[in-house]
């Protein structure tokens, strides 16, 4: 019930179920936020299984290892173990709040009525899941490819927050030059300019955070689910996250995920992919069957 390895082989095993989820979707998140908590406990574990154990009753005296007959043992709440990971890993002061967000998500998830989860974009909660996981990873001198699927680091580090004030008054400036440069073109131009070839590349289609014509943001897969067989289909989900910007029109480009979230561009798209299990395992259709045993 205390036991450091028994917290961090727990951890891996629900953020493994997480990775082999086949799916996008609520599921994969719950297994990642139950994971974090065992995560959690692990350096309080480490450190003296005593700190993880409420002070009422005997759970006090059966982390430190002896046996209370009838009473079974509690261990403290998510909220109390932060506190003391606070103490414990000094650097987890900078992810407190990261982790009580997290919890409330999943609190609400879980406990209430609410579809939290499903209204939830994986930007909102994504970033702040791998930073807690980094510092804890790092106090305990675990490998975070240890913990969590290298699919799964990319695509939150994809969805990295954009908070640093720099990048936003950056791109501020950016927009507000664009936006000069366009209202300076003739009608004539503007048009030439939306008529020009496309750049080549994957891209979906936003309205200019300057101009207002149509843009594109480019797209990179992060992600691709495990396979799941539906029917006679082979499904797979691959997540794709805007990555770069570029406007034909006034000439607005913006490289990377903290630009494009500076200016409200960031997109998150899962696109399910489909074979036939007939074509992938070679299998003969038979119509014959009415006749089988008939003769």
């Amino acid at each position: 019930m205390w036991s450091y390895i028994d917290f961090t082989a727990k951890a891996k095993l629900y953020f493994r179920r997480a990775g082999e989820h086949d799916r996008v979707d609520e599921e994969f998140s719950i297994w990642l936020l139950l994971g974090l908590e065992f995560l959690l406990r692990a350096p309080l574990a480490r450190a003296n299984p005593v700190l993880l154990a409420v002070p009422e009753g005997p759970s006090v005296l059966h982390a430190a290892g002896f046996e209370v007959a009838n009473q079974a043992p509690r261990s403290i709440p998510y909220k109390t173990v932060c506190e003391r990971l606070k103490v414990v890993v000094p650097d987890f002061t900078k992810v407190f709040d990261d982790a009580m967000y997290l919890a409330n998500v999943r609190n609400e998830e879980l406990h209430t009525s609410a579809a939290t989860l499903a209204n939830l974009d994986n930007s909102s909660w994504m970033p702040k899941f791998l930073r807690v996981v980094e510092v804890v990873s790092d106090h305990l001198q675990i490998d975070l490819g240890d913990f969590l699927d290298p699919s799964i680091i990319e695509h939150a580090r994809a969805l990295a927050d954009a908070e640093d004030v720099k990048v936003k008054r950056a791109v501020e400036l950016k927009v507000k030059e664009s936006k000069e440069f366009y209202l300076k073109l003739l009608p004539l131009e503007v048009q030439q300019r939306l008529s020009a070839a496309a750049p080549a590349g994957h891209y979906e289609k936003v309205p200019c955070p300057a101009c207002g014509q149509e843009a594109r943001v480019f797209m990179k897969t992060v992600r691709e689910t495990r396979e799941r067989i539906e029917e006679d289909d082979i499904l797979t989900e691959e997540v794709s996250v805007g990555t770069d910007y570029e406007c034909q029109v006034c000439g607005l480009k913006l490289t990377g995920v903290p630009e494009l979230k500076a200016v409200g561009l960031l997109i998150e798209k899962v696109h399910t992919m489909v074979a036939d299990a007939s074509d992938r395992f070679e299998i003969d259709h038979y119509d014959g069957y009415e006749d089988y045993g008939n003769d």
